[in-house]
């Protein structure tokens, strides 16, 4: 009996030690982690140190190159740091899209070893985006020494978007991205992200990782001359965590500093960056020495002089994590463990981690309803950043002392790195009271009515895989708004997601039929699929797109009817050139032809037999008709000589200088401006004169017979104004071309040009107010935008400036003078090559040194006039220094003088946001580099804003917004092409 409880005894004692090796093997499982080696050569590899399995980056990402760091530096680094992955040329954003179990909280670390990979032995900077959202900005600092970014979060889509952007500032390049999971209920916070600040194991002389840490967290470490250091022999088997989440590892728990003078305070304390900042704090505790019975620790913890935490008195072996229930913010944080009257001995503390709260504002583009996060108390929004740089990144003091500005203490940079990587630090505070976590802020898309929308970034990456677009197509599709998708246009509703509501792929090369993908893009405004290869039916799902306003299908192989819905609908369709369409209902008709043909076919040869005399004489006749007309209305057709004549200018089937309705002979000329009596204007090439047709007056400007150049724009000018109709561009009323006589007839601008009215000589009888400034510009810009994206091609004026703006009766603004003008080529191009044209001032730098002439060249003449709109000041000063109106703008806004940039005349009278905002948007409008530019669609929504705020102040407002002076941020969004009117 005895022996037999003893093996009874024996195997339950092997029994528990299995248990025990089970759940010490589970809790080192690494099936919540996901390891990526960037730039390695091999698939799959274990880390021999820590035991981490690695895989390669090959799977998450298609662009880049593979570079190896310097050979001498490898024997210092773990292994998943001797590669990198580079992005040299492979676009301004690339990214790795990794799949993930959206819900789950994970902590996310991407680290960076430069280690002279590329031989320059130059240290690049660039940004790190999350998704949408800017994460990071990445500035190496030292070549031989690895930094990191840590983030905790949960994501609200099954898979992650981390992407590196090119700022112009070096090459960026990624060693590894490491993501673990972590339990819901622990590092919480009331709203926001968290981003590490500190971790940081203290009285150790190592640093620690996994697989002592189940989370894989990097403890750093460091000490001062003024601590005393207390350590202990602890295991993971004695240590009692069960009422402790965090799960620190016993070997950080076992050492402990302490104060060297024992009555005096341990005060912890650093200087945020902003006093508005928000951090969380967690503290570690474990007693780690056996107290005698006289013996007795405990104290107080006070934040800023306010108690925070009382009678503290940690456990032997025992754990206690005291945590912020809320963020804590200020010029600086001190807390002080302080001992009680009751205490013998000084307080201690183990471990302690900082976060800071940070909030992402960009959504990411709209994945449908199905895809969204149930906000629950069991999910939470945590990116922890954890920045690991081996030198003075952040000021954080321990003193030993009872004032903390004494130089008891002393100064813990992070100045170590854990494996040559510095890490981020999380905190966790009062354990002992929690409350029921508070879930922060995370966006959940509204649930319409009906049926559940489809995805739409799904979707367009169908797109993309289904023809193969080449593309630079990464990260998100519509944010941030800079890494917009080529041929793309998105909303930005706010509060909201992007939607997509325009999809060019127009000359891409595009085969195959319409894919059914298309459908889910169901904001969908403007669809442009011509000049491709595209084959089959024209699918009914189109129609059933319900926002859609403009479809183009030309030039492609579409067969088929057109679905009657198209045809009907609102949409504005082009299918021309598509050989093997036919119009709704014709294909039947044809085929029913076909079929009457072969029955008719004996009856109709014997009817041609006996016709076909009289058709013949019939045409001859139509012929001889035809010649006369032709010679007799030469004189009023306008020259076609190739030799003067744009080459972009010959194509018959364009010529619009031959609608004779607005052709007048020298003789009306002469009667309509009473013999040259009244003289308007005078310009480089001609004068004008005022002319009266049928009691409208009207503007007749008359060529001079020396200006050759004036005749090339004389041609230009005709053909433009006869094809483009718009509200805020002059109307071409007729012409005259006989001989040396050329003029050209427009409606007449009563109130002259902007440029008399801001500095000339009507500026002195009427002053214009700061609304009609904004309503000028908002005319002007719409013009332009009508130029550049209502005209099919698209044109670009060349020659905007404030003189080339004409205001009628109402002070209406249209452009003017389109001599210069260029049309865009339709072969997929976005610039045109020519010889600089243009007037000094208003001139594109970028224009002027390449000869390429882009879209975003209107946008920076534009933005000089906007800034002649708002200062009335020359746009090169009239002095010495001939400095031009942008560089003199940009001096006073950097002093955030508004009122001595605005015009004085208008001695204040405006709403100052508004005014702001029109500075914002003219500024970047003179851009030196055009890729920084907004689009002109963009400048019209922001010019219309800016309007509404000063209309809001003078209907509205009765309070004095004079003094008002803040800076209102620009929202740079797209808007749908515009049409005339």
């Amino acid at each position: 009996m005895r022996n037999m409880g003893m093996s009874s005894m024996s195997f339950l004692i092997a029994f528990l030690g299995c248990l025990v090796l089970a759940a010490l093997i589970q809790a080192q499982d690494q099936s919540g982690f996901i390891s990526i080696d960037c730039g390695t050569p091999e698939m799959n590899y274990t880390e021999q140190s820590t035991g981490l399995n690695y895989t390669s980056d090959a799977n998450f990402i298609n662009t880049g190159v593979r570079k190896s760091i310097a050979s001498q530096l490898r024997n210092g680094y773990l292994k998943h740091m001797w590669y990198v992955r580079s992005f040299p040329e492979e676009g301004k954003r690339n990214c790795y899209k990794i799949e993930i179990t959206r819900g789950t909280k994970y902590l996310i670390r991407v680290a960076f070893l430069y280690g002279n990979y590329d031989g320059q032995n130059m240290l690049p900077q660039f940004d790190l985006l999350l998704g949408a959202s800017q994460w990071a900005t990445v500035t190496i600092k030292n070549a031989t020494i690895d930094q990191a970014e840590e983030i905790i979060h949960v994501p609200s889509l099954d898979y992650l978007q981390i992407c590196l952007v090119d700022t112009g500032h070096g090459t960026p390049f990624i060693s590894s991205i490491e993501l673990r999971t972590l339990r819901d209920d622990i590092y919480v916070t009331r709203f926001g992200s968290l981003q590490n600040y500190l971790r940081w194991d203290l009285g150790s002389s190592r640093g620690y990782r996994y697989n002592y840490d189940v989370y894989d967290r990097y403890w750093s470490y460091g000490n001062i001359n003024e601590w005393k250091i207390l350590s202990a022999s602890i295991t993971a088997d004695s240590l009692d965590q069960s009422q402790d989440d965090f799960k620190v590892p016993a070997i950080v728990l076992s050492t402990a500093i302490t104060p060297l003078n024992a009555s005096a305070p341990l005060v912890i304390l650093w200087e945020p960056e902003h006093q508005t900042e928000q951090f969380y704090v967690y503290m570690h505790f474990t007693e780690i020495e056996e107290l005698a019975k006289n013996q007795t620790r405990e104290f107080n913890i006070t934040l800023n002089g306010k108690s925070w935490f009382t009678n503290l008195s940690p456990q032997y072996q025992g754990v206690t994590t005291i945590r912020s229930k809320s963020g804590t913010s200020g010029k600086i944080i001190i807390f002080s463990l302080e001992m009680t009257e009751n205490s013998t001995l000084p307080p201690i503390i183990n471990a302690i981690e900082i976060y800071k709260v940070i909030e992402f504002q960009q959504a990411d583009t709209y994945q449908g309803d199905e895809r969204g996060v149930p906000v629950s108390s069991s999910m939470r929004f945590f990116i922890v950043i954890h920045l690991f740089i081996c030198s003075p990144e952040h000021k954080f003091k321990i003193i030993t002392g009872s004032k903390h500005n004494n130089t008891q203490g002393g100064d813990q940079s992070r100045s170590r790195c854990f494996a040559r990587m510095l890490q981020p630090y999380e905190i966790s505070i009062g354990l002992k009271e929690h409350s029921n976590p508070v879930t922060p802020k995370a966006y959940t898309p509204k649930s319409p009515s009906g049926p559940l929308p489809p995805d739409s970034v799904d979707a367009i990456t169908t797109i993309k895989s289904v023809y193969e677009v080449t593309r630079d197509w990464q990260g998100d599709p519509c944010a941030p708004i800079d890494y917009l998708w080529q041929g793309l246009n998105c909303s930005y509703p706010e509060n909201d997601s992007p939607r997509i509501t325009s999809l060019n792929l127009s000359s891409s090369g595009l085969s195959g039929k319409i894919d059914l993908s298309i459908s889910k893009l169901t904001m969908l405004e403007n669809l442009d699929l011509s000049n491709n290869s595209l084959n089959g039916e024209i699918p009914e799902f189109l129609s059933q797109l319900q926002h859609l306003k403009i479809l183009n299908l030309e030039k492609n192989n579409l067969s088929g009817s057109i679905p009657p819905a198209l045809n009907e609908g609102s949409v504005s369709l082009s299918v021309g050139q598509n050989p093997y369409l036919c119009e709704s209902g014709q294909c039947n008709e044809k085929e029913n032809e076909k079929e009457q043909e072969k029955k008719k076919k004996n009856i109709v040869t014997p009817l041609v037999a006996s016709v076909g005399g009289v058709v013949i004489l019939l045409v001859v006749m139509a012929a001889i008709l035809w010649t006369i007309k032709r010679r007799r209305s030469k004189d009023l057709m306008v020259e076609k000589d190739p030799s003067q004549i744009s080459p972009q200018y010959t194509e018959q089937d364009d010529s619009l200088l031959e609608f004779k309705k607005q052709i007048y002979s020298y003789s009306d000329v002469l009667k309509i401006t009473n013999n040259f009596n009244t003289i308007v204007g005078k310009g480089g090439f001609g004068t004008v004169y005022l002319g009266y047709i049928d009691d409208t007056p009207v503007a007749v400007k008359m060529l001079s017979p020396s200006a050759v150049q004036g005749y090339q724009q004389f041609q230009a000018e005709v053909k433009l104004l006869m094809r483009v109709h718009h509200k805020n561009l002059t109307s071409l009323v007729g012409y005259c071309n006989e001989g040396t006589n050329k003029a050209l007839i427009y409606e007449y601008m009563a109130n002259g040009n902007l440029q008399e009215h801001l500095s000339g000589k009507r500026s002195k009888t009427k002053i214009l107010s700061w609304e009609d400034r904004l309503r000028i510009a908002v005319d002007a810009a719409s013009g332009l935008e009508y130029l550049q994206n209502g005209c099919k091609p698209p044109i670009i004026h060349r020659d905007v400036k404030s003189t080339n703006i004409l205001l009628n009766e109402h002070f209406q603004a249209k452009l003017s003078d389109f001599g210069l003008s260029k049309i865009i080529p339709t072969d997929g191009g976005t610039h045109v090559s020519t010889v600089v044209a243009g007037t000094p001032g208003y001139l594109d730098p970028e224009y002027y040194k390449t000869n390429r002439l882009t879209d975003k060249s209107d946008v920076y003449s534009f933005g000089v006039v906007l800034l002649e709109i708002i200062t009335s000041q020359p746009v090169i000063a009239r002095n010495q220094e001939k400095i031009h109106i942008s560089q003199w703008v940009n001096s006073l806004m950097a002093k955030g003088d508004i009122k001595a940039i605005v015009d004085s005349k208008l001695d204040g009278d405006f709403d100052s946001n508004s005014v702001w905002k029109a500075v914002e948007i003219a500024t970047v409008c003179v851009s030196p580099n055009p890729d920084r530019r907004p689009i002109i669609s963009v400048i019209v929504t922001e010019l219309k804003e800016s309007l509404a705020m000063e209309i809001a102040r003078t209907k509205y407002s009765s309070a004095d917004t004079r003094d008002s002076v803040k800076l209102v941020t620009m929202n740079l969004s797209t808007q749908v092409v515009p049409q005339a009117r």
